[in-house]
């Protein structure tokens, strides 16, 4: 009876362990799942979604946003921290670092920056280098808008003379204001016959007080 009596009381006392054990390892599962939850990293995505407004960012070329054959998006320009960052200097084209993927170049423009200029109040953005000669924009003049150009101010390399609708970048005659030096008239020559060639331009959006790109995907 003794003998009984000490099983079923080892008996019980093993019940009762390992049910101890069960709930144990429950709660330890439990409070593991919760710290993993809160150690682990938000989205990146989330975070920047979450970090910024959901609307467009307001254009800063004085009409709407131009309609792109293909697929855009609006990424900060890192060479602004904000939009007061942006140049004030009327007239004057300025080289900017924009760190976008999509438009650095190891070879020619390693920080993927843009040219920038500034007319009436409303600021342009424009590939940094000449769509004919490839020499840098920094020197480019800005020249009032014409008929041709749609009311559009007009940017004239300061190379090869090829003048552009800062805004859409479509080629315009040449600007009688600029003629181009001997080098650039022959570099200018070569590519007569493909008036079709045009110069990128981009927009720019003010967004929660920095300064967007619009640049392809």
């Amino acid at each position: 009876m003794v003998k009984v009596t000490r099983i079923i009381v080892s008996l019980t006392f093993c019940l009762t362990v390992a049910s101890g054990y069960h709930v144990g390892l429950s709660t330890f599962k439990t409070v593991r799942s919760e710290v993993t939850m809160r150690k682990g990293r938000p989205s990146l995505k989330k975070t920047i979604n979450g970090g910024m407004s959901k609307s467009k960012p307001n254009p800063m070329g004085g009409k709407e946003i131009i309609e792109r054959s293909r697929p855009m998006q609006w990424l900060p320009v890192a060479g602004l921290a904000t939009i007061d960052d942006l140049p004030k200097e009327e007239n004057k084209v300025t080289l900017i670092n924009t760190m976008a993927d999509v438009l650095m170049d190891a070879a020619v423009n390693p920080s993927g920056s843009v040219a920038v200029t500034t007319f009436e109040g409303n600021t342009f953005c424009f590939a940094a280098s000449c769509a004919i000669c490839k020499i840098p924009m920094d020197k480019a003049k800005i020249y009032l808008p014409t008929e041709e150009s749609g009311k559009d101010v007009r940017v004239c390399c300061d190379f090869c003379g090829v003048t552009f609708n800062a805004r859409t970048g479509k080629r315009l005659e040449n600007a009688p204001e600029r003629k181009a030096g001997l080098l650039g008239g022959l570099v200018k020559g070569l590519f007569n016959a493909s008036p079709s060639v045009n110069l990128e331009t981009y927009d720019l959006g003010e967004q929660d007080g920095k300064v967007m790109i619009s640049v392809p995907k």
